[in-house]
């Protein structure tokens, strides 16, 4: 994974794609596992998939984030043919509710994670990745993408 714009080195992430299987041995929902984690996408178009998860307290104390009362992702997936090679552009959101130094209730949407992976039709692992981890506007520092597509 690259960060377009980041001094981060670059990072390779190991993930699955797949589909879960039915009883009868037939095709269920769509997933996808990075870190450790699976999700179960929800297919909302002909190409567009989407889940929401519960924000990883690690990512957030990184991000600077403490008395965090929720914090959410919801990704969004398109999956397209872009010149011959399918290509994934990911988008994650993040809202956080926090309370400030002062104890006042604050809250925060962003986009945490912006990017895309393309896979050539013969190819099973593609290194051509390319993810952005946008500034957080609360503290200014570049979030930790911790999920692929």
């Amino acid at each position: 994974m690259v960060f377009a714009g980041a001094k981060i080195p670059p990072l390779k992430v190991r993930g699955r794609e797949g589909y879960f299987l039915k009883k009868g041995g037939g095709l269920g929902d769509y997933f996808i596992e990075t870190f450790g984690q699976v999700y179960r996408m929800h297919k909302i178009g002909d190409n567009v998939w989407t889940y929401a998860a519960p924000a990883d307290p690690r990512e957030l104390a990184a991000l600077g984030f403490a008395n965090v009362a929720t914090a959410q992702h919801v990704l969004v997936k398109v999956v397209n043919r872009e010149q011959g090679t399918e290509t994934h552009r990911i988008t994650r959101v993040t809202t956080v509710n926090w309370k400030d130094k002062e104890g006042k209730e604050r809250w925060l949407q962003y986009v945490s994670l912006q990017g895309f992976h393309k896979r050539a039709a013969s190819q099973k692992e593609s290194g051509n990745d390319l993810f952005r981890a946008p500034l957080s506007p609360a503290f200014g520092r570049r979030s930790g993408a911790s999920q692929q597509g």
